[in-house]
């Protein structure tokens, strides 16, 4: 009789757990376990991204783990005991971190561009942001003479390669301009671009000609130009 006592004791508490951890990738999710158990149990443990569906139950019982999203780019984890009587089962659940969003241009990250306008200005990027969810600040003095349009798969480039296009308007200024432009992804991904527009070169002389005597003299000529330039003198 002892013996059997001693035996029964022995196989009395009996509990595992399957699968034995739990991975998500950082949307979260949910992460189901099985317990068998030759009775009753208790689920112990507290996390602030993890709800279990039950913390306790029989023999044959399904907890579901409800997982959050992981904002962050540090991997998390959370821990559960299962426990029956002196008998506990560990069980872990670890959370991946987020990507890091990454945008890099890959054209000119200044560009000096002539007065004209230019309906589509490509800007070629690779990233890891769907293209349809890239943003542009643009600061710059004067405003609205550049404007971001959309941005698009770059044709026959890979899964990362985009290309964002801009719209400029015609510089009818005397002085360049000149633009910041701040592509965005949807969390701290950011490229700076800096835009110079140049004017029109202009050189005008405040007279087209000067009539002198023979007689050896300087002459002044003012000009206005808004580029640098060079004098020669040619006889005629």
């Amino acid at each position: 009789d002892m013996d059997d006592k001693v035996e029964r004791s022995a196989t009395e508490y009996k509990i595992s757990v399957s699968p034995m951890e739990g991975v998500v990738g950082s949307k979260g999710g949910d992460v189901s376990a099985m317990v068998t158990s030759s009775g009753a149990w208790t689920l112990e443990g507290e996390s602030d991204f993890v709800t279990p569906s039950a913390t306790s139950g029989e023999d044959g019982a399904e907890i579901v783990f409800e997982v959050d999203p992981n904002e962050t780019e540090e991997e998390r984890s959370a821990n559960y005991v299962f426990k029956m009587g002196s008998k506990q089962v560990e069980f872990q659940i670890v959370e991946k971190g987020e990507v890091p969003e990454t945008i890099e241009i890959t054209s000119k990250a200044e560009m000096r561009l002539a007065y004209t306008a230019v309906e589509r200005l490509a800007v070629e990027l690779t990233t890891n942001v769907n293209y349809r969810n890239l943003t542009a600040e643009i600061v710059s003095e004067t405003e609205g003479w550049l404007t971001y349009t959309i941005a698009r798969p770059t044709e026959g480039g890979a899964d990362t390669d985009v290309t964002a296009y801009f719209s400029m308007a015609k510089n009818d200024g005397e002085t360049p301009r000149e633009a910041t432009v701040t592509i965005k992804g949807v969390k701290n991904g950011t490229a700076v671009l800096k835009v110079t527009q140049l004017p029109k070169s202009k050189i005008e002389p405040e007279k087209l000609a000067y009539f002198l005597d023979v007689e050896a003299q300087t002459l002044d000529i003012p000009v206005t130009a808004n580029v640098e330039f060079d004098v020669t003198v040619s006889e005629g």
